[in-house]
């Protein structure tokens, strides 16, 4: 490789990195708290991680080097097409994908990069071509090197499924956006093939830096459409169905015919047909429906319903009350002990009055004067003395036993405020999703 045209790779390499660099950080900054932005902006960043190590390896003027920042690249290289799959599969809607299917993405290639980075499984060493330049030469490539064609063939396939797949569902805007990411994507591919299959040697060796020119002016395509037509902003159904994804609760729209026309959440909660028809006209001629109770299966619900004026709509919020009924019987129940036990301790109110009494009677004197008698050893009073250390002991049995009563009266006390608490945050919680519901109902009318 003639010396200018190493210089030329360097620069290029230099040039592209700092475009990418600066549209990862555009991208972020256009809308921070965005699922799209976020993922978009961390891919452009593997992407910039993958091209500096690559450039490390231009610029490294001994063996190690070269092979410890080569060995390396691959790690955020491999991990830039998952982020690439995962992108595309939450584009345009950014909806998040469960964690399983995160795992399943990303795990494979983070564990090959790991495997490429730390061992010489892909890559074992390099050799030198021509010692008078700067770049040390060619890579001599580990068993395990061809992996990383079958993982390329494998995500690249899966990322131009999706895509073609998305496309030909959407429609309207949804299409245009899809199509934009699509030219960018299709630059990057054909950059990709056209360097490493048709010109191996030139594309991957000599002037690598033309796949992140390509991949930047795929990421320019994508930059143009977020600042001609807010390709990443939030749109109101966007905003819409995170509202009521917020909800937590069961959600449904019906015609006025009683058709169910959406419905997230709680497929099990299927009323009749004929309770939906009853739940509609109730709708239809009061406005507003809060409260109804209605039982699907076994299970009760409470049913707040609006009225779309303009569509003719009807939207239902289901809200299960199984806790709450629950809670209440409990409750009730706990109402019950808590009673029996008050009736109980006011029985054992009147048995210590009692023994106040009794201790204040002329028995009491008399057991003083036997126990003086018992001390000073007369016999007669011996018998008279152990009567009364036997109410004694059965009035400090009894005594004990109201001790324990009002224990246990303490302890139910503590139990039904418990269930008085959790009571108060059921209801706060329906309360809120009331005011969500009206929220909604008022953006649509907006």
């Amino acid at each position: 490789m003639s010396e200018w045209l190493y210089y030329f790779n360097a620069l290029g390499l230099v040039i592209s990195l700092a475009v990418i660099a600066g549209l990862a950080v555009y991208v972020y900054s256009q809308n921070r708290f965005a699922l799209i932005n976020r993922v978009f902006s961390s891919l452009l960043f593997l992407v910039f991680l993958a091209g500096l190590f690559e450039f490390l390896v231009c610029v490294s003027w001994w063996r190690e080097g070269a092979l410890f920042f080569y060995r390396l690249q691959y790690l955020p290289g491999l991990t830039s097409l998952a982020a690439a799959l995962y992108f595309l599969l939450i584009f345009p809607e950014g909806r998040d994908l469960p964690p399983v299917a995160k795992i399943a993405i990303f795990s494979p290639v983070i564990i090959l990069g790991i495997v490429g980075a730390t061992t010489g499984l892909l890559v074992k060493d390099f050799k030198f071509v021509d010692p008078k330049y700067l770049y040390l030469g060619q890579p001599v490539f580990g068993s395990l090197y061809p992996l990383l064609f079958i993982n390329d063939l494998v995500f690249h396939g899966a990322c131009a499924a999706c895509l073609i797949y998305k496309w030909a569902r959407a429609t309207g805007r949804d299409k245009t956006k899809i199509s934009f990411v699509m030219a960018a994507f299709l630059l990057g591919l054909l950059a990709s093939f056209f360097f490493i299959v048709v010109l191996p040697a030139l594309g991957v060796h000599y002037l690598s830096f033309f796949g992140k020119v390509a991949i930047a002016l795929g990421v320019v395509i994508i930059c143009y459409d977020i600042t001609r037509y807010g390709l990443f902003q939030i749109t109101p159904h966007v905003a819409a169905d995170e509202i009521l994804a917020s909800l937590g609760e069961t959600v449904m729209v019906c015609d006025p015919a009683g058709n169910v026309l959406y419905q997230r959440k709680g497929k099990e909660t299927r009323l009749p047909e004929k309770e939906i028809m009853n739940i509609v006209n109730r709708t239809v001629s009061e406005g507003h429906v809060e409260g109804y109770r209605v039982t699907a299966g076994k299970k009760p619900l409470s049913v707040s319903t609006g009225f779309f004026k303009k569509g003719g709509g009807v939207v239902m919020v289901f809200h299960d009350l199984t806790d709450v009924e629950g809670g209440a019987e409990k409750e009730k129940e706990i109402q019950r002990k808590l009673k029996s036990e008050f009736e109980r301790a006011q029985r054992m109110r009147e048995v210590l009055t009692l023994l106040v009494s009794a201790f204040r009677s002329p028995e009491v004197e008399r057991f003083t004067a036997s126990a003086k008698a018992l001390a000073l050893e007369e016999p007669e009073d011996l018998n008279v003395f152990e009567k009364m250390a036997e109410m004694a002991r059965e009035r400090v049995n009894l005594l004990a036993e109201v001790r324990a009563d009002k224990v246990m009266l303490e302890k139910r006390i503590a139990e039904l405020e418990k269930i008085s608490r959790e009571s108060l945050q059921k209801e706060l919680k329906i309360i809120g999703v009331g005011e969500k519901v009206r929220k909604l109902k008022k953006a649509r009318k907006l």
